[in-house]
């Protein structure tokens, strides 16, 4: 089954709509009879969605000499909008707007979703094009070349073996590998061991 029939087997009313909103958030944001809170989330969600669609679509169709670069200058929005908690972000703002205009409780969870849908397939083409975010956690060892200190207050620990060692990897700052090759290391708070 071809990439498209495939995508149409999976359309539903409810996405065709969801992405239907996608496209004009700009009319959403700018409408004045809707409360801050209702323009704050279309902003958001244009954002994304731009993310998905246009910063992916540059890296997926540079030639591979420049797939790097493009990944050096595109680090924040891929990481921030792609891997660093976007569906609470988005979950908050979504609740906020709803809060101020009960008219969309039906709709927002429809673009929250559909823009989850855009995160993900935008995830698995990076990968298939060799482009993936490092996975770091908690308790990780600092090293050269994959895993730097942001040089921030460090996070107190009662753990004596988690001194030193990675906190929590900042919003914006993952570290990225392009075909196996680490271009751009992670920058992480350290845990600071404290007794109790």
């Amino acid at each position: 089954m071809s990439n498209q029939a495939a995508q149409v087997e999976r359309e539903t009313p409810a996405s065709i709509a969801a992405r239907s909103l996608l496209r004009h958030s700009r009319l959403v944001a700018a409408s004045r009879s809707y409360p801050p809170a209702v323009r704050a989330l279309a902003g958001a969600l244009e954002e994304a969605a731009r993310v998905y669609g246009q910063v992916v679509e540059d890296i997926l169709a540079a030639p591979h000499e420049q797939v790097v670069e493009l990944v050096h200058r595109r680090r924040a929005d891929l990481d921030y909008y792609l891997f660093s908690s976007p569906n609470r972000f988005l979950a908050e703002l979504a609740q906020t707007a709803v809060d101020a205009d009960p008219r969309l409780t039906t709709v927002v969870p429809l673009i929250v979703e559909e823009l989850e849908r855009k995160r993900q397939d935008a995830v698995s083409r990076l990968l298939e094009r060799g482009v993936e975010r490092l996975a770091i956690s908690a308790g990780w060892p600092f090293g050269p070349g994959h895993v730097e200190p942001s040089g921030e207050e460090p996070v107190p620990t009662d753990n004596p073996e988690w001194d030193g060692r990675v906190a929590e990897v900042r919003p914006g700052h993952g570290g990225w590998k392009v075909h196996g090759e680490v271009v751009i290391p992670a920058v992480a708070r350290a845990y600071k061991y404290v007794a109790a």
